[in-house]
Order: C-alpha cells, then sequence, then structure tokens
C-alpha cells in the first residue's frame, strides 16, 4: 500500500516525514529537489495555527456516523492537522481513503473552506486520471473526504529510481493533459501540480489529486489574497510566483511541463537545463516553459500533441512543392506544367541535382490559374477547426460527434495538409479508448447507484450520479435497463417526499399533533425502512392506536345508550371528543343520526318570530376538490373545525323582520324587488346587516351576527361532500335553489318569497340562491391557504367582504356550496341578503 500525503498541514507520512528535504503542499511528501528543500507556500494563512482560535465557526453541516458504512483499518498516513485512513465500504464492498482535518483546524472558517474546496472540485471532475471523490461532509470527528483509493504510489515516488523510460514518461504525460484539460474545461484551476500531486494506479495510470489550491474561475470565493503566492515554488510558474492574482490555466501547463521535466531528467525544475532531456523534445518542451504565458502552449490539448508529434518524429513540416491536385477545381497538374509561382507565367527549372528540366506548379493551378497558397492556408485552417472540434467533443464525451469531425481530418490525401495525420492515428486510440473507459465507468457508477437506492441513502445515489457525464445521461450499457437520466429522476423524488415528509413529521411532533401521523411515520419508513428513531415513533403511535381504539368502542356504546334515551344533545357532544382523524364509517353514521335527531327536535323561535336552526360542532373539507366542475382557485379545499355548536336562522333575513327590528325600508322602489313580508330584506349592506345584527342583540339580550365564511358552508353542507347539499347534479335546483335557470330566464327577476325550496339535511332554506349572504369575514383569494384549521375568522382586514350562495339572477353553479363572492361592504343590489347567526348560551 503506498504513502498517501495527508495535504492538511504538519507532519508529511511515510519515509518522507522524517527527510529534511520534504516539502509540503499543504502537507504533501516531499518531491525529489535534490539537497535543497522546496516548500509550498501560503498554507500557513490557510491551515496553520495562527489565530484559528480567532475564525471558530459552525458550518451548519450535518453530522454523518461514518462507522455505519465504512470499516476503518489503518492509518496511512497522519500529519499536524489531519489524517488519511485506509477503509473499506461496506456497502460498496469497495477500498477508500477517507481524508479529514482535525482539531482546531476542523473549527476554522478558512481551513474547512480550503477543505471543501478540493472535495467540492474534485467531486465534479469525472475524468479516469483525477482522483475521484465519492463523497464529503462532517463527522463527529470534524470534515471529511471519501477518496478513490489509489495503490499504486506516487508520481514522486517512481521518480525517486531516477528518470523515468521515454516512452512511459509520455505516456504519463499525455494521460496528466487529458486530466487537466477537463479540469480546466470545467473552469478549475489546480494550481499546485507536482510529481507528489499524482497518484499512480497499480497499472501506472496516472491520476491528478490534491486539488486544495484549486480555483473555480466561475466562482471565485475571494479566498485568494491579492499578492499572495500559494503552491510549490519549484513547480511555479513564474506569474504564479508573483502573486496568485495573476494565476491562470496556463499556469498549471507550465508547472505539468515542470513536472514532465522532472520525470524526463530526473531533476528538480527549479533549475532547468533543457539540455538534460531528449532532444527530440527539447525545443517543445521548452515551448511550455517560457516565461510568458502567450507563448506558451494555450491548451492542454495543444500541449499533448505536440509532445507526442515530437516523440513520434513526425513534428508538422513545410507543404509539399511537388505535384498535386488544384483544392479549387480538383484538377491534377501534369508534371509538364511549367509556371511562375508568382505570376503564373509558364516556367521550367533545371534541377540541382541532375540539370533536368522539372515544373513548378505550387503557386497557381495549371487549369484554372487559381492561387494555390491561400487555398492550402484556408484548408488548413478547416482542417484545424474540424481538428479542435472533434477535441472539445472528445472531452465532452460525445463520441460519435467527434469521430464525425475527426473523419474530416483523416480523410485529407494532399500531401500538403497531412499536418493532422499522426493526430489523426492517435486521436482514434485515445477516442475508442476513453469511450471504453467511460462506459465501464458509466456501468460501475449506475450500479453504485441504484445500490444506494436499494439501501435507501437517496443523497448518495445522487452523489454518485453527478458524476456522470452530461452527454452519457441518456446512454444505456448493458445488463441494466435504465439510464442515468431516469435512476435521478426516481431518486430525486424519493429524496424530495423522504424531506418533505420529514419535515412533517418533525413538525407534528414538536406541535405533539399526532393525530393521522401514523400514515406520514408509514409512508417514511417505506422511503428509509431502517430510519431507528421513526422506528420508535411507528411504536409509539401503534401502541396509541391501539388505546385509541378501545377508547373509541367505550365511546359508541356510551353515545348509543344516551340515544336510547333520547339524549341526542349528549350523543354529539360525547360522539365529537373522537378526532377527526380517528373517526370511522360507524362513528360518523352515528353522529349524523345523533345530530339529525337533534336538529329536528330543537329549533328555536326567537321574540321577533325568527326560526333558528341548532348546528352542531364538526369537522368538515371546506372549499373544493381539484376536479369539481366550475370550481375557482380560491376554493382550495382543507380541513375546518367548528368547535362550539350554533344557531343559525332558518331563512333569509324577511322584509318583514326588517322592518319590525330596524323600522325602515331600503328596497322600496328599487328596481328588481318585488315587496312582500315574506321576500328577502335586499338592498341592505354589509354594514346595514351588522347594524341589524347589534340591534337585534341589543332588544334582545343575546348575542347575533353574521356567519363567518365556515360557518355559512359548513351549514350550507350539512355533513355532505358534494358540489351542492343535494348532490352533483345541477339539474336537482330546481327543488333547492330559486338561480338564473328557473327565475331569471322565467322572467320572475326579483328574488322569491324564503321556504318555498326544499331544505337541506340541517332544515335551512335558500342556502343555495335566492339572494347572496352577508358573511363576517373580510375576503381574500389565497385565505385558504393560510387558514387556521379551527374556526377561522377569515383575515385581519381588507377592502371586500365575502358573500355566498349565489342568487335568483345568477347561474346554478354560483350556488354551489363552496362558491365565494365578494363586494364592498357599502354595496347594496336586489340581489344581496343576508341570514342571522345566535351564539349559543
Amino acid at each position: 500500500m503506498p504513502d498517501h500525503e495527508d495535504s492538511l498541514g504538519g507532519e508529511t507520512f511515510g519515509d518522507d516525514a522524517k527527510s529534511n528535504r520534504a516539502e509540503r503542499s499543504l502537507g504533501d511528501g516531499a518531491t525529489m529537489s535534490g539537497d535543497t528543500a522546496s516548500h509550498s507556500v501560503g498554507e500557513q494563512s490557510t491551515f496553520g495555527d495562527a489565530n484559528v482560535d480567532d475564525e471558530l465557526f459552525d458550518d451548519g453541516m450535518e453530522l454523518v456516523d461514518l462507522s455505519t458504512r465504512y470499516s476503518e483499518e489503518s492509518v496511512l498516513g497522519k500529519g499536524g492537522m489531519g489524517e488519511v485512513i485506509l477503509a473499506t465500504d461496506t456497502r460498496l464492498g469497495r477500498k477508500v481513503a477517507i481524508k479529514r482535518i482535525l482539531g482546531k483546524a476542523a473549527r476554522s472558517k478558512t481551513a474547512v473552506q480550503r477543505f471543501l474546496t478540493e472535495a467540492k472540485s474534485m467531486a465534479e471532475l469525472n475524468h479516469p486520471n483525477i482522483v475521484q471523490i465519492h463523497d464529503y461532509g462532517r463527522s463527529a470527528d470534524g470534515p471529511f473526504l471519501i477518496m478513490e483509493c489509489v495503490r499504486g504510489g506516487s508520481l514522486q515516488e517512481k521518480c525517486k529510481a531516477g528518470p523515468i523510460e521515454l516512452d512511459d514518461a509520455v505516456n504519463i504525460f499525455s494521460q496528466l493533459c487529458d486530466g487537466l484539460a477537463k479540469a480546466h474545461a470545467a473552469g478549475i484551476i489546480h494550481r499546485d501540480i507536482k510529481p507528489a500531486n499524482v497518484l499512480m494506479t497499480e497499472d501506472d495510470v496516472p491520476k491528478l489529486t490534491d486539488f486544495g489550491l484549486a480555483k473555480d474561475d466561475a466562482a471565485d470565493t475571494g479566498m485568494t489574497v491579492e499578492g499572495a503566492v500559494i503552491g510549490t515554488l519549484d513547480f511555479m510558474s513564474p506569474e504564479q510566483r508573483q502573486s496568485a492574482e495573476l494565476v491562470d490555466h496556463r499556469s498549471d501547463l507550465w508547472s505539468l511541463a515542470a513536472t514532465f521535466y522532472q520525470i524526463l531528467s530526473g531533476k528538480s525544475p527549479k533549475v532547468i537545463n533543457i539540455s538534460s532531456i531528449p532532444p527530440k523534445l527539447q525545443s517543445v518542451v521548452a515551448k511550455a516553459l517560457e516565461e510568458s504565458k502567450d507563448d506558451r502552449f494555450q491548451s492542454a490539448h495543444e500541449m499533448r500533441e505536440k509532445i507526442i508529434l515530437a516523440h513520434s518524429g513526425k513534428m508538422d513540416t513545410s507543404r509539399s512543392l511537388g505535384e498535386g491536385e488544384c483544392p479549387q477545381c480538383a484538377t491534377r497538374n501534369p508534371p509538364d506544367r511549367k509556371f511562375c509561382r508568382e505570376c503564373s507565367a509558364q516556367l521550367q527549372v533545371s534541377c540541382l541535382g541532375c540539370q533536368n528540366g522539372m515544373a513548378i506548379w505550387d503557386k497557381a493551378c495549371g487549369e484554372c490559374g487559381a492561387q494555390q497558397s491561400p487555398l492550402v492556408d484556408s484548408a488548413l485552417a478547416d482542417l484545424k477547426t474540424a481538428h479542435d472540434r472533434a477535441e472539445s467533443l472528445l472531452a465532452d464525451l460525445k463520441f460519435d460527434e467527434a469521430v464525425e469531425h475527426s473523419e474530416v481530418v483523416g480523410s485529407e490525401t494532399d500531401s500538403r495538409l497531412q499536418q493532422y495525420a499522426t493526430w489523426r492515428e492517435d486521436f482514434s486510440v485515445r477516442l475508442e479508448s476513453s469511450r471504453k473507459s467511460e462506459h465501464a465507468r458509466l456501468e460501475e457508477l449506475l450500479r453504485e447507484a441504484i445500490t444506494h437506492e436499494q439501501a435507501y441513502d437517496y443523497e448518495a445515489g445522487l452523489q454518485t450520479l453527478k458524476q456522470v457525464a452530461p452527454s452519457l445521461k441518456q446512454t444505456t450499457v448493458s445488463g441494466i435497463d435504465v439510464t442515468a437520466f431516469e435512476i435521478n429522476e426516481k431518486l430525486t423524488t424519493k429524496q424530495s417526499r423522504f424531506k418533505e415528509l420529514e419535515v412533517i413529521v418533525r413538525g407534528r411532533v414538536t406541535k405533539r399533533d399526532i393525530g393521522g401521523l401514523l400514515q406520514f411515520v408509514n409512508e417514511l419508513l417505506f422511503l428509509k425502512p431502517d430510519h431507528p428513531n421513526v422506528l420508535k415513533l411507528r411504536a409509539q403511535l401503534e401502541k396509541r392506536e391501539s388505546q385509541l381504539d378501545v377508547r373509541n368502542q367505550q365511546i359508541i356504546s356510551q353515545a348509543q345508550s344516551h340515544m336510547h334515551q333520547s339524549q341526542f344533545d349528549a350523543a354529539v357532544k360525547i360522539l365529537d371528543t373522537i378526532a377527526p382523524e380517528y373517526q370511522t364509517s360507524t362513528t360518523v353514521a352515528l353522529r349524523q343520526q345523533a345530530a339529525a335527531e337533534y336538529r329536528a327536535r330543537a329549533p328555536i323561535t326567537n321574540t321577533f318570530g325568527i326560526i333558528l336552526k341548532p348546528i352542531p360542532a364538526g369537522t368538515f373539507m371546506m372549499g373544493s376538490p381539484a376536479d369539481e366542475k366550475d370550481r375557482r382557485n380560491e376554493e382550495q379545499q382543507h380541513e375546518v373545525t367548528i368547535s362550539k355548536s350554533f344557531y343559525l336562522q332558518a331563512t333569509e333575513v324577511t322584509q318583514a323582520q326588517w322592518i319590525y327590528v330596524m323600522n325602515s325600508e331600503p328596497w322600496k322602489g328599487k328596481q328588481f324587488v318585488k315587496e312582500g313580508a315574506n321576500y328577502p330584506a335586499v338592498h341592505v349592506s354589509w354594514d346595514d346587516a351588522v347594524a341589524f345584527c347589534k340591534t337585534i342583540s341589543s332588544k334582545e339580550g343575546k348575542t347575533y351576527r353574521l356567519p363567518t365564511e365556515a360557518e355559512w358552508e359548513y351549514a350550507c353542507r350539512a355533513v355532505t361532500e358534494t358540489a351542492w347539499s343535494f348532490g352533483h347534479d345541477k339539474n336537482q335546483t330546481f327543488d333547492y335553489a330559486f338561480c338564473g335557470m328557473n327565475t331569471w330566464k322565467s322572467w320572475k327577476r326579483y328574488s322569491q318569497q324564503v321556504g318555498l325550496k326544499k331544505p337541506n339535511a340541517f332544515g335551512l332554506y335558500d342556502m343555495h340562491g335566492n339572494v347572496w349572504e352577508w358573511c363576517h369575514d373580510y375576503f381574500f383569494k389565497g385565505y385558504y391557504i393560510q387558514s387556521p384549521s379551527k374556526d377561522p375568522m377569515g383575515p385581519t382586514s381588507g377592502s371586500l367582504r365575502a358573500l355566498r350562495g349565489g342568487s335568483w339572477r345568477d347561474k346554478s353553479h354560483f350556488t354551489r356550496s363552496a362558491c365565494r363572492g365578494r363586494n364592498d361592504a357599502v354595496y347594496r343590489s336586489a340581489s344581496v341578503g343576508f341570514r342571522l347567526v345566535r351564539e349559543m348560551d
């Protein structure tokens, strides 16, 4: 097992910890630097002990118990501020490296930010040449990373034996270019590339690691201080040595070239002697190590290509001046065609070797006279575009599209356009290798995500799927019949519902609102069966349910006894002690029977001759279901409890009753009004209706008022859940309601006498139609969403007052139980009246 550098500050690991030559990049082991130490700078302000206590903070991360999934085996390395542990992921059956910071550093805002920067940077980079981050978070011991366990040691250790064999060095370098290109494409700059930060697999696959100093160009957090120098000096680009603010992706290219120099020469890049590397690579490595960023290679792909070309001995050559085909007209120029390169005049020159005449055709075509050099330049530009596009598509893992663009480059046969021939061969090999490895990686990730789902760890599954490249989200692999996209959708749905249920259950438990909680608990356990606290809660709730069942049976027996003695009010009251969520069809039916008997036997008539029906307390669904025809958005269905019984006037207030109490006739002489003692009192505003309530309360010594919207709808429904109290069939409104279809259309264009239609189950007349009825509440469309579930009184303020019931001039759907109206408190109309509530003593 190779040593792992801790990248956390303090001591290094393994044998290098004993060496005086060790360098530190936030704690990494020594690179080869002869007798001179090469230190990473910047870590003291990041991970050092200075002023840590001044930065103590709580990052709000949920604590994770790593022992439930990971079996720790040994310490791979330990430094002054952290450690790396070898462990087994018991769920997925694989070795992992757990990296964490400890002590004061774990409570330092800056240290944790740097640590999480590494986690987030690496987690976003799914590439075979970058060490994979499987997970990160915070345990009781501090923040942690769960990393891929790479078993082949570091590139630094590989360098200790001296220069690496040329073919192997170029292979390692080219793979690191690929990994670095992936990071740069994601906008991430490593800033500390060196042999110690390259881990090797047992198959000699190099992997970039330690992104603790990485910078995300697209989301710079401002952690880099202007003028600060961060990185490892021997491998720093010239601009990075001046200031971290000057660093861009080309600085990484310099550091990678310096790393390449060391593995080729076996010497530290602190002093670079370009002659110490193989001659055929000297010019390209020298270019990669230029002082100015603009004079270097501008991308990892470009640098990789030039190194491979130089190594193959097929560097770019000048265009051939031999016989060829015209790119403009496709004519093949014969050898005896002779013309001047500059003016296209016919010309013959002698060969310097044999003195024989030879044709020169490079400048213009003998058939059409087209200038050749611009055409060749244009063709080269097109090939470069196709080349660049192919590389970009390969980086994005869009393999089929990349093949199409590379074929454009590979199909060119003109001897002057063969600069990319070597690239095309290499590209095909790389593409197929990448396709194979990425599909294998995709299969691994899909199986890992499915395993997490089977373990009910949806968050872990989603984190795993983040490693799938966007271009592979819809790709299928052998043996798995779902794509990453489909698994992600499924996991997202489950995770979202799981979190929603956690909030519901936690909130209900906190409020001690446990009625009906068991159904949410069971759903939560379906999504996560091993949740210990919820399992305990379910056991408690099931025990309570059993006890309530026994109690409910006792209540039913007592209610039946009361009913046998004609004590219907007592039966209703005792049945109301059963919480709504524990009502059964038996208790509901029994209560309805008792309430009906009570209502039938207990109406009252006050001193003004007004008949009032008793309305028992109860719970109902206020509003309308989503599928009810002609419903409005403001009718969102929700459960409401009316906690106190009350009296409600059996009819709307009549003209005779108004005159008796108020001694006035506000409807007198108004249009669309039929005058008569038993017709509704109309042309009364909300203010007028309230005044009537106050007057009759004063005269009788009882409390009269307008009903709330909730009381009105509860009384209107009379224990029904249909659109009207009589059912869903609007044609039955002829029997129960005066509305447009049987009044306005029949030329009876006024309200009708009260009590002529059938009453509802509570014995109330004209709850549907005849006249709109004022309610106590202010009106607000969105009130139902925020309404309390018990005795809602409406908004505390507003500009409009609520109306209910519809009228003689409206279509039938306005007379539905849930339909809501509104108008100004001063509004008067021939279609607006009211009825009274009298509170019970």
